[in-house]
């Protein structure tokens, strides 16, 4: 048994080695050789095992805290109505036409010349 176990040995060493002097002749330079060694298992397992969880603390340690920075919110924007224009004040006079007889919007023309007359106040 242990013969067979030297021997076997023995043979991954040569293999190995074999492998290593082969890709670094087969290499175009020292520059890109590569060499890779992996262990592993010949399983696809990726994932993680079912009895894993959230990590757990001992109860004088405390997890590792996110604190945001404070956010800054700019003041509201307070918009003001263009302020509202008012007719214009009345006219202190009425104009009078005494040919024909009337006062102005009611009477469109005047040929003779048109009087300004104070407005008085009816009664």
């Amino acid at each position: 048994m242990k013969d067979s176990r030297g021997r076997i040995r023995r043979l991954a060493v040569l293999v190995g080695a074999a492998a290593v002097a082969f890709g670094l002749a087969v290499s175009p330079s020292a520059a890109d050789a590569r060499v890779v060694v992996g262990i592993g298992v010949p399983f696809g397992w990726y994932g993680a095992p079912w009895f894993y969880g959230p990590p757990v603390y001992p109860y004088w340690q405390v997890p590792p805290v996110y604190i945001a920075p404070p956010a800054y919110a700019p003041p509201p924007v307070q918009y003001l109505a263009p302020p509202v224009q008012s007719a214009p004040p009345p006219s202190q006079f009425w104009y009078y036409c005494k040919h024909p007889k009337g006062y102005y919007p009611y009477v469109n023309a005047c040929p003779g010349g048109w009087q300004q007359v104070s407005p008085r106040p009816a009664g």
